[in-house]
């Protein structure tokens, strides 16, 4: 239904960045590094269940910059030789939740300054959440079996084409700390929305007492 659950919220994990392969040394100059883009799940899971599409926006010296996917795997695959900012911009199956756009800087050069191997990928990506506030029953009925059981901790695999990530541990660590402080957050306001409807019940039943004992006039 479209029904809004309120104070319910949704904490979806996701992994963005690039991966990026140098063509070697007798490459064309201006295609010295074939690049993919991505929006992924931490385990490669399947995002279309809550994600539309996703449109990237690549510098505007290429081809149709705006690049649209609307099926898994939401990613763009392109050959250049610089490095610049892409926007990534993710729509919802449910229309009424707004896009989300997330900015990543393609990276083509190892990260730790090493020399560049022909065959060794350079991997720069991201943990992130995407949290949706008072989501419809249907579309949170969605996004439930992507949500992370508090204590469960954060799993991150690498994307399908490579066999490593550029997250760290730390940087997981400490979104799995976040992840338990907005779920204790969340607990919270569940408990405080409870009392508040509680509350409010105990008055409306005080109130239609005293009205049948003629002790409480409407103005």
């Amino acid at each position: 239904t479209n029904r809004r659950l309120k104070g319910v919220v949704a904490q979806i994990p996701i992994c963005f960045g690039n991966i990026a392969w140098w063509q070697g040394p007798t490459a064309e100059p201006t295609k010295t590094h074939k690049w993919t883009v991505f929006v992924r799940g931490c385990q490669n899971e399947d995002l279309s269940h809550f994600i539309k599409k996703v449109v990237f926006t690549l510098h505007s010296s290429f081809d149709k910059p705006k690049r649209a996917t609307e099926k898994q795997p939401y990613q763009v695959t392109e050959y250049g030789w610089g490095e610049f900012e892409i926007i990534i911009k993710i729509y919802f199956v449910d229309p009424s939740e707004r896009p989300v756009e997330l900015f990543h800087l393609l990276k083509l050069f190892p990260l730790d300054g090493s020399a560049q191997v022909k065959k060794k990928a350079v991997v720069a990506e991201h943990y992130d959440e995407i949290v949706f506030h008072d989501p419809t029953e249907s579309f949170y009925s969605k996004l439930k079996r992507y949500e992370v059981p508090e204590g469960s901790g954060i799993r991150i695999a690498p994307h399908h084409a490579v066999n490593y990530t550029s997250i760290s541990l730390n940087e997981a660590k400490e979104a799995e700390k976040i992840l338990a402080a907005k779920s204790k957050v969340k607990e919270e306001i569940e408990k405080l929305k409870k009392q508040y409807e509680e509350a409010d019940e105990e008055i409306t039943r005080i109130r239609n007492v005293l009205q049948e004992k003629g002790c409480l006039f409407d103005p």
